[in-house]
């Protein structure tokens, strides 16, 4: 577990997850990437520990209820923090999305006895290569490899987050020529449910076929 930490009104004193993130396992030797997921798998328990204190100080508890989960996302929505003047997170949200990834990940293995963690080998192109996964959903074919990147994923909902806290107008991707080519639209509204989501996707991915 890493040493340093953070200290804000927001996260209080919140040691940071040092562990690789997942876009840079890509490009790791493989022993390297191997090595810190077996690292970040072996601290997950302890980082869950320190979301969950973290989110006691804020005075709701973690566990596996639904309520519990929602409340977790919309206190997610609230605090997270961005780099100066850019929509991405930052030290302090990553070490965050980085521990409730694991978190969720648990609540799916407990749930869902054939999950388990997985190091992703199988594809260079893949976007979950080398990194941290949960794979075995019995509905999907063992050799198709379906997987769920949580670290990537929760990643990316703070990236939006982030972004519609900001407002800016995003221009619509249309094909050169397109009638709407050129027009911006406000950001879509953030989904609060979205821990929820992933869940209960992971429900529908588990039924038995």
């Amino acid at each position: 577990m890493a040493g340093n930490s953070v200290n804000s009104p927001i996260y209080g004193d919140y040691p940071l997850n040092e562990s690789a993130p997942w876009w840079l396992l890509k490009e790791m030797p493989r022993r390297v990437a191997r090595a810190e997921y077996e690292k970040a798998i072996s601290d997950k328990g302890d980082r869950i520990s320190i979301l969950a204190k973290c989110l006691e100080r804020a005075g709701f508890p973690l566990s596996n209820s639904d309520e519990d989960v929602q409340a977790l996302s919309d206190w997610f929505v609230a605090v997270i923090e961005p780099l100066p003047d850019e929509d991405l997170p930052n030290g302090a949200t990553l070490s965050l999305c980085q521990d409730v990834s694991f978190y969720l990940g648990e609540l799916m293995i407990a749930k869902h006895a054939e999950l388990h963690w997985e190091f992703f080998v199988w594809g260079k192109n893949n976007i979950s290569y080398q990194s941290p996964v949960i794979m075995g959903f019995p509905s999907e074919a063992p050799r198709s490899r379906g997987n769920l990147g949580l670290s990537r994923i929760v990643y990316g909902y703070a990236c939006r987050v982030l972004a519609n806290r900001r407002g800016y107008a995003q221009e619509l991707e249309v094909p050169p020529g397109h009638p709407l080519s050129g027009i911006s639209i406000e950001p879509p509204p953030v989904d609060r449910n979205e821990f929820i989501g992933i869940l209960r996707s992971v429900d529908r991915r588990c039924l038995p076929v």
